[in-house]
């Protein structure tokens, strides 16, 4: 790592463990995406690239936190391991509890307690997001059959300025840029 200043060193720590988080859940989801479209669960599927999506949108606002206060993000991913898709989904929603219970918010409180703007702001976002992600696999996973979507929602990824969010669309207003992640795979 280049010199760093020595009272944004926690930050970036910080923001590194959040980028690898971010970074391992986008690989987790997309193997997901792809074992359960291999089972015929399109819709889960789609929901997992909907939100791998996210999760890389994350992992690029650490990594530009992590530059801007002098560290370098750094690649370090960890095996993907597959189960069912019911467990994959389960494994998915255990991490995003994990960041939304734990991770997020000591680090949340850590950059706040110091004031630290572009630690702050990659946090918040990340800690919002990952909440709805949380209710769409929570709702997904407790369905009686997997693969029947949920009613209503199709998933579409919104991107604005550094900040993203997976929502239904009955949730589109005047959104700027959205991609819509199909069952197959592709956006527009």
């Amino acid at each position: 790592m280049p010199q760093v200043a020595i009272e944004n060193a926690t930050f970036i720590q910080n923001l590194m463990t959040a980028y690898k988080g971010e970074s391992n859940a986008h690989a987790r989801y997309i193997a997901f995406a792809a074992k359960a479209d291999v089972d015929g669960l399109y819709g889960v599927a789609s929901m997992f690239r909907a939100v791998a999506r996210a999760e890389k949108i994350h992992a690029e606002n650490h990594a530009r936190a992590i530059e801007q206060l002098g560290g370098e993000a750094i690649d370090d991913a960890d095996p993907v391991g597959l189960s069912t898709t019911l467990e994959n989904l389960k494994t998915a929603l255990a991490g995003e509890q994990y960041e939304i219970e734990t991770m997020y918010p000591g680090f949340l409180k850590e950059a706040s307690e110091s004031k630290n703007a572009a630690a702050i702001r990659s946090f918040h976002d990340a800690l919002e997001a990952e909440k709805v992600h949380a209710v769409f696999l929570a709702r997904q996973s407790r369905l009686p059959k997997p693969d029947q979507p949920i009613r209503g929602w199709e998933l579409y990824v919104i991107s604005m300025s550094v900040r993203s969010a997976v929502i239904p669309r009955r949730s589109l207003r005047n959104t700027g840029a959205v991609q819509y992640v199909t069952a197959h795979g592709s956006t527009s």
